[in-house]
């Protein structure tokens, strides 16, 4: 995804791909989210998409790798 924003030019481009880093980083683990280097992958959703004040896309308490099944 990174790759989008550096190699084309296309705003309607960098629209989706921003949405798709939104997604995809909600499943990613917390330690990889903390790294000062993936710190310019997980600000590229705030230049493009609108956010819900309800929107847990980046919680750290509620991330998948944390949640368990209770049976």
């Amino acid at each position: 995804m990174k790759k989008l924003f550096t190699k084309f030019k296309m705003p309607e481009l960098y629209k989706n791909a921003a949405k798709v880093i939104k997604i995809q980083i909600k499943y990613l683990r917390k330690d990889w989210r903390k790294q000062e280097q993936n710190q310019k992958i997980i600000s590229i959703p705030y230049q493009y998409v609108k956010f819900a004040p309800n929107d847990d896309w980046l919680d750290f308490e509620s991330s998948p790798e944390q949640t368990t099944l209770h049976e």
